[in-house]
């Protein structure tokens, strides 16, 4: 997935593909960049026309392409109904 945004705060379509595993290229702008910086998910750049065709052609000639998809399950899992209900507990004091 390519979000090339050059003004954002969040995005669903971030968490959605999370959700289906999907790895990104994602621009650094908002809060686009913080879910995933330094998560191995994808791929990350300015948003400027040279530094998105950097970030795809790192993303599409990575020697190891799976471990995106290893880095989404990973980040992914974070997002889940779990770990939500665990810190909403462990918010009240109940966990």
């Amino acid at each position: 997935m390519v979000l090339p945004y050059r003004h954002a705060t969040q995005s669903g379509v971030t968490q959605a593909a999370l959700h289906f595993g999907v790895p990104m290229v994602v621009t650094r702008v908002g809060g686009l960049a913080e879910e995933l910086e330094g998560k191995g998910a994808g791929e990350l750049c300015q948003p400027e026309v040279g530094e998105l065709a950097a970030a795809l052609q790192r993303f599409c000639t990575h020697p190891n392409r799976s471990s995106y998809r290893d880095s989404v399950q990973k980040l992914a899992s974070l997002y889940g109904w779990r770990p939500f209900a665990e810190a909403v507990l462990a918010d009240e004091g109940i966990v």
